[in-house]
């Protein structure tokens, strides 16, 4: 199966009935793509941002909040909504259901997962315009 098809089937409720289905999927797929370019080139030397996988004893996590990062901190969620912006950054929405992580216990594993996130389709924002990829993002664990 093409990622085309990949991208049409996994967003149905949004391509059912349109006669520029494909068309229209290969511009967001385009859009996801050259997103997932910037986020990998995101200074993370201060560690993980937004959308960052964290494993945390075995178990995937994601950062919802990086905001604390000066402070040393940043809080992680299991599951949520990101939203990738223009520039590769992800805009967390969802609960934050654990706690903070000290960011000097991470370490980069210098390999990527997959993060689960969406766009408006064609970037044209407005209600049921949204459509969900992935991007590949730096997996961090806790150093041992």
């Amino acid at each position: 199966m093409t990622e085309t098809k990949q991208f049409i089937d996994n967003n149905q409720s949004f391509f059912f009935g349109k006669a520029d289905a494909v068309e229209t999927a290969k511009k967001d797929l385009e859009i996801f793509h050259q997103r997932e370019i910037l986020n990998s080139k995101i200074d993370r030397s201060g560690g993980p941002i937004n959308g960052d996988i964290v494993i945390i004893n075995g178990v995937v996590k994601f950062v919802s909040l990086d905001r604390f990062r000066e402070s040393g901190t940043i809080q992680v969620c299991d599951s949520g909504s990101f939203h990738l912006f223009s520039d590769g950054g992800l805009d967390f929405s969802g609960t934050h259901n654990f706690g903070k992580i000290e960011i000097s216990s991470l370490v980069n594993t210098t390999v990527t997962g997959s993060l689960n996130c969406w766009i408006f389709s064609g970037d044209d924002a407005g209600p049921g315009r949204r459509v969900n990829w992935k991007i590949n993002v730096p997996v961090w664990e806790i150093a041992k």
